[in-house]
């Protein structure tokens, strides 16, 4: 009676940790598949985007999570040109994280969600992570749309091209802006925030004359500038408010005018 005891009790053991390694295997290959689903629909969604060349909002393909353990993804499933709405669930016992940054003022916290424009990109980039309670896996969208899987990769500030004086242009781009006599500057050339805080750019021209109107525009949708128009006079200055925005990364604000653009680059940080 003694050793069949000691026998069952090994046998026991044994199951238990059998059962455990099989439970965590399965929790990890769940994990797993979630996320590398995830990763396929975000690819489908940017070459949806570059298909149909979605240049405004609507038109735009993305994936966005809706609670810890659905998300919807929005594109053209059967190539009518129409773009649908699915939603789709994570395994059992998978859940994806939805951001409480305390630093972010909202009365909610903002799902992740990643657009996709008619280039590809998504501008601000994003990130999706799934845990399975124990363990947890990020893929991550870059500003320029690439989709990786728990890689550790930087967002590069994206570049101005020169513009080529053959190509089509519009009737208020300057193609050679010296020759309007003045010149445009900023305070900072390059500008570190947190999430979700303000900062500001001082604009100025030199050797201007009359009033100059100037554009500031974001690559990326988080960030917000006020004012995004602003007049300066002869060789005023002005400042602009920027918002960081949520979201971590390497992005820039150009502010553009008769006298030419100027670049700041905008560091997001945690």
């Amino acid at each position: 009676m003694t050793e069949l005891l000691v026998v069952v009790v090994i046998i026991a053991i044994i199951s238990a940790f059998s059962i455990m390694g099989i439970n965590k295997a399965r929790s990890s290959m769940s994990l797993t598949n979630s996320a590398r689903i995830i990763t396929i629909y975000l690819e489908k969604a940017r070459i949806d985007s570059i298909r149909r060349r979605a240049k405004t909002t609507a038109q735009m393909a993305k994936v966005e999570v809706i609670t810890s353990t659905t998300y919807k993804v929005t594109m053209d499933f059967d190539g009518t040109g129409n773009i649908t709405s699915r939603t789709f669930p994570v395994e059992t016992g998978i859940t994806m994280t939805i951001p409480n940054d305390p630093d972010i003022t909202l009365p909610t916290p903002m799902p992740p969600s990643a657009v996709f424009d008619w280039r590809g990109n998504s501008p601000g980039g994003e990130s999706f992570v799934l845990s399975n309670g124990t363990s947890q896996t990020t893929v991550n969208v870059t500003d320029s749309g690439d989709v990786t899987l728990d890689s550790s990769i930087s967002i590069p500030v994206p570049t101005i091209t020169t513009v080529n004086s053959t190509a089509g242009i519009s009737s208020d781009t300057v193609l050679n802006p010296s020759s309007s006599g003045c010149t445009i500057s900023a305070n900072n050339s390059s500008l570190m925030l947190r999430k979700n805080k303000n900062g500001t750019v001082r604009i100025s021209h030199s050797s201007a004359t009359g009033t100059n109107i100037v554009t500031a525009a974001a690559t990326a949708s988080t960030i917000t500038i006020t004012p995004e128009t602003r007049t300066i006079n002869g060789n005023g200055n002005g400042d602009f408010s920027i918002n960081a925005g949520r979201k971590t990364g390497y992005f820039a604000v150009t502010f553009s005018s008769p006298c030419g653009t100027k670049t700041v680059s905008l560091t997001v940080i945690n």
